[in-house]
């Protein structure tokens, strides 16, 4: 699989933060409590995590109400709303798990991390000292009402 399935090359309590954007969703459902467990293990005490990716809450709503507008053609045009939810959440097979908010914090929490936060992308975070503004500029969203990325912030005790 690589290196995301390996322990991360860091010693234990030496990170400050990790920031990890669109990448958890490509690991395998199964290896993704074990690489939450590896940030908290390299992370310093009161280090923090800011994880983003596919907002499946937003999608699930947009598809409810039926704005097919608010999914992109990437990877693949399709024309349905149903075709086009399911190629923002399955991204032709490259995600391999569902990102929702109670999911990461579910398995964070399981690994020992506290303060979760959800926070808005570009604009928002719950830990400025840690979490820059270039770190916020690096992000995009053209849909804050209902962002397409859903961001996630925990800090290890």
């Amino acid at each position: 699989m690589g290196r995301l399935a390996d322990e991360l090359p860091f010693r234990d309590n030496s990170v400050d933060v990790f920031y990890s954007h669109h990448v958890v969703e490509h690991l395998p459902d199964s290896l993704l409590s074990f690489h939450i467990g590896e940030m908290f293990r390299c992370l310093k005490k009161g280090g923090v995590i800011r994880v983003g990716g596919p907002n499946a809450e937003a999608a699930a709503q947009k598809l409810i109400e039926g704005d097919r507008n608010w999914f992109g053609d990437f990877p693949e045009k399709r024309e349905s709303i149903g075709g086009r939810f399911a190629n923002f959440i399955l991204c032709a097979g490259d995600h391999r798990t569902i990102l929702t908010f109670s999911y990461i914090q579910e398995i964070a929490s399981a690994r020992g991390f506290v303060d979760a936060h959800r926070c808005a992308p570009v604009t928002e975070t719950a830990y400025p000292n840690l979490i820059g503004k270039e770190v916020l500029s690096r992000e995009y969203e053209d849909t804050p009402e209902a962002p397409h990325t859903l961001i996630f912030e925990a800090r290890k005790p």
